[in-house]
């Protein structure tokens, strides 16, 4: 029964005649309702079904979209409504007519559906056969449903080649992947089993360490958007044993040759069962074969590659026949060290082989001699050139297997391994009456055909390239001819060979030729490698040992050249690997964006984009490597070691370091030297490509501006081996109490974020005080005010020269206040000058002050032979007075005023004298005043030398009874004193 038959009905139920549980279902309109189906026996048993009437939307497709040729898979397709509902398409799959098409023609995949394969009601399943490698986009379409476009790829089946190598111990190999999948994001994971035999090094490339075996694994892994999720495309696996050398063979393509031919020698190594061994790296850096000839005048030894001498010393030469005869060629086997000898040779004696070669004469077939002889191989074609208009070509062969095209001029030969015939060159004659007077044979060549019997390699690098290195250049296109010659050494003039060159460091190397004669090899990286150009044939094989080196060694290293990254503003100092490397020779040049000191190879990058550097050899402009250089996200600005601007001498230049990048601590590499840069500075090389500003960051009105004390430039500092912003102090100005800080920017053309620094400003102190100070003493007083700012108080530092003399005490008030007192007391008759350094121990500024200090009487000479008789007199009245001395006392004694008194010295302290209160005589002391302690008083008497009295004040503050002046007042006129009399009378009683 259905819920909505009684009012808008959108489904017809017809029932089957013959099968009453066979419903069939017509929809009547678009809409949702629900069947309930009841079984009549079993009321209970109800089963309600959901209905949708809608229109399909689009087709829905899943399954693998990347298949490996000669397999089949299935794929899947459900139909969809807007709303995502699917449909049941086994009823109705011949109604909507799925269509597919394909893109690539012809088809590289054949599309059916496969009913059985169907996962149920709603999903219908096609069967895809791939027919043939390639990618094409598939089409699922029908009517009135929208078309999905799919792209399928059809990959070769992944495989290691080769599938199993006998290396020897310290090799270094490649292995290529052949087949696997090619769309992006493919990677191939490569494992080993046994890491102590061999390690993998970088993604491909394995390195043999010790002798055993080992299985390497290479996976291909990738993403199938069709799926959704990761698939394994393939994987392979490859046997590789790690052997030594049990024996060597030396091999030659022929036994006898004619004179001056080249052969190709080659050194074959073999394991303990006889098994070749794969020539790699390791024979060139740490194997050492020495050739041998029995007799140099029948022929001479010649490099593959010509004026290197290391190549001499290599398991491939070539030999050169000079005359006729026989002769022995020996070539022996060592290892650079014992360790290695032990580690690749199974004995510990050096390894040998030799061979025999025939030398023949020359010699004529059918009467012509080489010179006249044409040699070409099986299916070749050979152009001739220069025939004149008048001579006619004519070809006589007893053979079928050579032809002549009278009208190209080409003769051509088909698969046959042999064949002879005569190329007869003949004069037309003068035409008379359409009629050939005369007609002669001019000329003639025997054209004989024969199969190839060896390939033979030859190179050379140029006298100045030869001499600058003693390998091939990194980046240098060394031309490489590839010749065919047969079992006498004569070479063809045309063959036709497929050749293959391959390495097992193919990312060492690179190849490419124009013909099939002329190579190009290209090294890519430093380091030995082995070119094997292969003619399909084992003994049509010829290897090219390559060792190369870098005409400049790059700063930064990473697998792919096209990954380097600098930024604009990057210096790059390459380093020269020339045996010789002449700095008086400009070998360096670059394409605009860079600029290059071509004479020491430094460049400064000053453009986004791919850069070049170019080294010149022997005229030949090598392209080392290519930059990309991007425009930098930021530049930072550094304080380095300076904490604060200092205004201090004039001209002094102090430097902020500024970085481009911020992931970058320098914008300098390489193996750089202050000559080079300095010779690039001065020839404009490196050039700043920003701007600094300083300005403070108060700015008041009364401030001077930052550019009136200072001159800011951005330079290269050969210093700080950066860039970086140069302060340079130019005018002198009192700024010394100005407290601010400045603000340094930096500046580009280009849209980049930059810190600001903000740099506190010390400027230097002035003084109050001249640049001399004088001290006597009667004036040991005097001071020093620093003008600075009030938080340099704990760097300011005062120091005298000698503190016995000077003494430096602060102001208890004012902090930059320094007080400067003679020391009394001190002597004054030092010859050196005194003076007093004023230091800020923060910003390092010095500034001393002399101290001119008076010198006393009694310092001077002729002050002391003075005063020592001065002592002496007054000496001797003491000892006269005593000794004559009167023997009464008597009864007062009484001073007039006139007349000082007498005070009775009970220690040894000096007598003071002091005067009645009568100050217009100039009398010492009275009631109301006092002398000052600046202005001290004399009094001068007819019997007593000069005599100066201080205040109490300054008596408290000095000891005068230690110092000469009170010796000088001690040495006063004995007088009659009372009490003094009186005391000596009861001295000498008693």
């Amino acid at each position: 029964q259905n819920d909505a038959l009684s009012t808008n009905p959108l489904i017809d139920l017809l029932m089957n005649d013959n099968n009453s549980r066979l419903i069939y279902i017509k929809p009547l309109n678009y809409g949702r309702t629900n069947l309930i189906i009841i079984d009549q026996c079993l009321p209970s048993s109800i089963k309600n079904l959901d209905i949708i009437i809608s229109d399909i939307d689009q087709l829905k497709i899943f399954g693998r979209s990347r298949l490996e040729l000669n397999t089949t898979s299935l794929i899947y397709v459900q139909a969809v409504d807007f709303d995502g509902n699917l449909f049941n398409l086994t009823n109705i799959y011949h109604l909507i007519n799925i269509i597919i098409e394909q893109t690539l023609k012809p088809n590289i995949l054949f599309i059916e559906y496969e009913s059985k394969s169907n996962l149920d009601y709603q999903t219908l399943a096609y069967r895809i056969h791939t027919l043939d490698i390639g990618r094409t986009h598939v089409k699922f379409y029908a009517l009135n449903i929208k078309s999905n476009i799919i792209e399928f790829e059809v990959y070769e089946k992944l495989r290691i080649y080769p599938k199993e190598l006998n290396v020897l111990p310290l090799s270094t190999i490649q292995l290529m992947i052949i087949g696997s999948s090619q769309m992006l994001g493919t990677t191939i994971e490569w494992s080993t089993n046994n890491t102590d035999i061999i390690d993998l090094e970088i993604n491909n490339i394995f390195k043999t360490k010790t002798i055993g075996h080992a299985i390497v694994q290479a996976k291909s892994i990738g993403y199938d958007p069709l799926l959704g999720k990761s698939v394994v495309y393939g994987e392979d696996t490859c046997i590789i044993h790690v052997v030594q050398i049990h024996s060597i063979r030396l091999h030659i393509p022929t036994s006898e040759v004619l004179p001056n031919k080249l052969v190709p020698l080659t050194v074959l190594p073999y394991d303990h069962e006889k098994n070749p061994i794969v020539i790699t790296d390791v024979f060139l850096h740490s194997l050492i074969f020495t050739w041998s000839l029995s007799n140099t005048h029948l022929a001479q030894f010649r490099p593959i590659i010509g004026n290197i001498s290391s190549y001499t010393r290599t398991f491939v030469t070539n030999i050169e026949t000079l005359r006729t005869g026989r002769i022995s060629i020996d070539v022996r086997l060592l290892t650079n060290s014992k360790n290695l000898n032990k580690l690749l040779l199974k004995t510990s004696h050096e390894l040998s082989s030799s061979i025999e070669l025939n030398i023949v004469e020359q010699f004529y077939l059918n009467q012509f001699d080489e010179t006249r002889t044409i040699l070409i191989g099986p299916n070749s074609r050979l152009n001739l050139f220069h025939i004149p208009n008048d001579i006619t070509l004519e070809l006589l062969s007893p053979s079928k297997n050579i032809h002549l095209d009278i009208n190209t001029k080409i003769i051509h030969t088909d698969e046959h391994l042999d064949g002879e015939a005569i190329l007869y060159m003949k004069y037309r004659g003068i035409k008379q009456e359409k009629k050939i007077i005369s007609s002669s044979i001019v000329g003639a060549y025997l054209i004989q055909v024969k199969p190839i019997h060896y390939i033979l390699l030859q190179s050379y690098l140029p006298q100045e390239t030869s001499s600058l290195f003693s390998s091939i250049p990194v980046d240098y296109k060394l031309p490489l001819s590839v010749s065919y010659h047969d079992e006498l050494g004569r070479r063809f003039d045309a063959a036709s060979i497929s050749l293959r060159t391959f390495s097992y460091r193919g990312d060492m190397i690179s190849t490419n030729s124009n013909n099939t004669q002329i190579y190009e090899i290209i090294p890519l990286k430093n380091g030995s490698n082995i070119l094997v150009v292969d003619g399909g044939l084992e003994y049509l094989r010829a290897y090219l040992p390559v060792q190369s080196n870098s005409g400049f060694l790059l700063p930064k290293s990473s697998i792919s050249s096209l990954k380097q990254v600098y930024y604009i503003g990057d210096i790059v100092c390459f380093e020269s690997n020339l045996n010789n490397d002449e700095k008086t020779k400009d070998r360096w040049s670059s394409d605009d964006g860079m600029y290059v000191d071509s004479k020491y190879g430094i460049g400064q990058m000053t453009m986004d984009g791919e850069r070049h550097l170019h080294l010149k050899i022997d005229g030949q402009t090598i392209t080392s490597e290519r930059f990309n250089v991007q425009i930098p996200n930021e530049i930072k600005l550094l304080k380095g070691t300076n904490d604060f601007l200092y205004d201090g001498e004039e001209g002094k230049p102090v430097s902020y370091p500024v970085v481009f990048g911020g992931d970058s601590s320098t914008n300098l590499y390489g193996l750089c030297y202050r000559e080079g840069l300095e010779h690039a500075q001065s020839i404009g090389t490196l050039r700043p490509i920003f701007e600094c500003h300083l300005e403070f960051i108060k700015s008041k009105s009364n401030n001077p501006k930052a550019s009136t004390l200072f001159k800011t430039q951005a330079i290269f500092d050969l210093d700080l081996m950066s860039w970086a912003c140069q302060i340079t102090r130019k005018s002198s100005y009192d700024s010394s109490t100005y407290d601010d800080s400045f603000r340094l920017i930096v500046q580009t053309s280009y849209q980049i974020n930059s810190n600001e620094l903000i740099i506190p400003y010390q400027p230097i102190f002035k003084l109050s005080s001249s640049s001399s100070i004088y001290l006597s003493e009667e004036h040991p007083y005097n001071s020093i005010h620093i003008s600075t700012l009030p938080t340099n108080e704990k760097y300011i530092q005062l120091i005298s020269s000698d503190p016995s003399i000077v003494r430096i005490t602060k102001n208890s008030t004012d902090p930059f206040l320094y007080n400067i007192e003679l020391r009394h007391g001190a002597k004054t008759n030092n010859q050196e000058q005194i003076y007093i350094d004023i230091k800020n121990i923060l910003t390092g500024q010095n500034q001393r002050v002399n101290i001119k200090v008076q010198k006393r009487f009694i310092d001077n000479p002729i002050g002391r032979i003075l005063a020592s008789l001065l002592l002496c007199a007054s000496l001797a009245l003491i000892v006269y007075g005593l000794a004559y001395r009167k023997p009464f006392i008597s009864s007062s004694t009484t001073t007039t005023a006139a007349t000082p008194m007498i005070t009775k010295q009970i220690s040894s302290s000096p007598r003071v004298l002091q005067s009645p209160p009568t100050p217009k005589r100039h009398l010492l002391f009275d009631d109301h005043h006092s002398s000052s302690f600046d202005s001290p008083t004399t009094v001068q008497h007819n019997d007593q030398p000069v005599v100066r009295l201080y205040s109490a004040q300054d008596l408290r503050s000095r000891s005068i009874a230690n110092s000469p002046r009170s010796a000088m007042s001690n040495m006063t006129l004995p007088t009659t004193d009372e009490r003094d009399i009186q005391a000596r009378l009861q001295r000498l009683y008693n």
